[in-house]
């Protein structure tokens, strides 16, 4: 299965690193993308890395999915990234002060 990344690669989902397939899944859960792209990411996870799911860390210069985190009040005053409750994830440090200052 291909998938299309931001930067605009096309990159097999079996080809993916365990942080890229980690962000996509949360990515996914996050935005309220269809459950099938959750459970992709996850059966993926499942048969390469153990189940093991990475804490979501979106790219720095992916501005509009930090901004979408932001809008929904998912990314606290230190920077972790909170989801139904849970921490799930960091951003950068570099961007901790930005968002603050957003708000």
């Amino acid at each position: 299965m291909k998938q299309h990344t931001f930067d605009g690669r096309s990159i097999d989902i079996s080809e993916m690193s365990q942080q890229h397939l980690s962000n996509a899944y949360y990515f996914a859960l996050t935005h309220g993308n269809p459950t099938d792209s959750v459970k992709v990411y996850l059966k993926e996870l499942n048969e390469r890395f153990e189940g093991e799911i990475l804490e979501y860390h979106p790219k720095v210069n992916f501005k509009h999915e930090i901004e979408f985190l932001r809008s929904r009040n998912m990314i606290l005053t230190d920077g972790k990234i909170m989801f139904a409750g849970h921490i799930i994830g960091k951003i950068d440090d570099e961007l901790i002060t930005d968002i603050n200052d957003l708000e």
